[in-house]
Formats: structure tokens, sequence, C-alpha cells
């Protein structure tokens, strides 16, 4: 009893912690109103989201950019994201600024889901919070500001490995969806390239978790005759996926947009 205050206080710090260290790492933006510019963000990005902003803001599908060649594809262009939801709930914003903050917010985004994937494999807060930090302010994260759908395609991963550790667990339909909505925010997110990765990461994974545990300290003798007693792995292997299969079916339904 007499650590659970301690213990408490803890699991409220360390998420605190990992949400108030990228403000501090762009606290100009916060202090001076200074936004990201440079490069890409500039160039590509900027104009595609204030063309999507604009035409949403009147009430008009962004459907073609006529500014750029004979014209091309917006809402069509999956960089420009225009479903995905944070920029969705950022239009209020101005478009530099809101580019900005989109970076602050996948970066938090990110390290508080490394950090409850870390939890998800039994890592204590304290370890869990460095796995967030390691992970949210890694070079390839943090150096990708200037490609804001490489940072939020980037910032789902952790939560797909959770998902996908539930689903290789327990195999349920709840499960199943909840993998779906993760996998397609992903790839609404912008960034073909980091959501296809992910998939080919995640399903060796569901193999590997779904494999039942084997304890190898009987007798060579009692072992066999144990094996012989034990369902074949493949099934729990097969179901899971079958089902992350499924998972990705749906994601790609919600997001054909």
């Amino acid at each position: 009893m007499s650590n659970s205050g301690p213990a408490q206080y803890a699991n409220r710090l360390f998420p605190a912690v990992i949400i108030l260290t990228p403000l501090l790492l762009f606290w100009r933006w916060l202090v001076y109103g200074q936004v990201l510019y440079w490069g890409t963000l500039l160039l590509q990005f900027w104009p595609w989201r204030q063309l999507v902003r604009v035409n949403l803001l009147a009430g008009r599908w962004p459907l073609w950019n006529n500014l750029l060649g004979n014209g091309t594809p917006l809402l069509a262009n999956l960089q420009s994201a225009v479903f995905y939801p944070p920029n969705l709930m950022l239009l209020g914003l101005p478009t530099e600024h809101a580019l900005t903050a989109h970076v602050v917010l996948h970066l938090i985004l990110a390290g508080l889901l490394m950090a409850a994937y870390a939890r998800r494999l039994g890592l204590a807060p304290f370890a869990a919070t460095v796995a967030g930090l390691s992970y949210m302010l890694s070079g390839y994260l943090v150096g990708r500001s200037q490609f804001p759908p490489m940072v939020a395609a980037a910032a789902w991963l952790p939560l797909l490995l959770l998902l996908a550790d539930r689903l290789a667990t327990a195999r349920t339909v709840k499960n199943t969806v909840w993998l779906a909505l993760a996998v397609a925010a992903q790839f609404l997110a912008g960034h073909a390239q980091l959501w296809f990765y992910s998939l080919l990461l995640i399903f060796p994974y569901i193999l590997f978790r779904s494999l039942p545990a084997h304890k190898f300290t009987l007798h060579s003798s009692l072992r066999e005759k144990t094996n012989d007693m034990r369902p074949s792995p493949l099934q729990p292997m097969l179901r899971s996926v079958a089902l992350a299969l499924l998972a990705v079916g749906m994601a790609l339904l919600l997001a054909a947009a």
C-alpha cells in the first residue's frame, strides 16, 4: 500500500515527459510563432495543404490541382492526405502553423505509442518511457520533420505492433477491427512506402507471436510424448495471418477514397 502513491505518481509523470519533450524541441514555435518552412515543406506540402484547406473551408472537394503542369489530381494524391483525421482537425489553423503542429503532435504520438507497446511487452514504466523517447527523438523521425507524411506514418508503427501482438495472442473480431483502423490511419497519413514496410514487418511478427510457447526443460523422452499431445502450431498461425489479411482488406476499403 505504501508504494501505490509513488507508483501512481510515476505512471503520470512518464507520459508527461514524453508530451513535453517535443514542445521543448520546438520551443521557437511556441514562444515566437516561428514555423517549419524550408525545403520540401515549403515547395511541396505547403501548397498542397493550402489548396486543400481553401477548398474544404469553401465547401468544395479538393479534387484537382490546376497550378502544377497541365493539372494534377489533388484529392487522389496520397501525400496530400486530404482525409487523414489529424489534418482535418488542424484545418482551423493557418497552413504553416498546421504543418508545424502536425509534426509536433506526431512526435508526441510516436513516443506515447512506443511507450504503450513497450508496456505491452512487460517493460516497467521507466523503461517504456526510455523506449518512447528513443523512438520519437530518433534521427529518422526528427530528421524528417520537413516531410510530414513520413513522420505521421512512422508514428503509427508502434500501435500496429501493439495491435498485431494482441491479434496474435487473442484472435478475435474486435482485435481485427482495431488493427484495421490503425492500418487505415497509417495509410491515410500519406506515405505509401512506410505503410508497405510496416506490413512487411507486422506479418512475420504475427507469425512469430502466434507460435505456442514450448518448454525444453523436460527429458527428451517426456518431451516427445508431450509434443505428441500438443495441437499443431500451424492452426493459430494461419488463423492469425488470415485475420491480419482481413484487417488489411478492411483498411483499404476504409481508405479507398
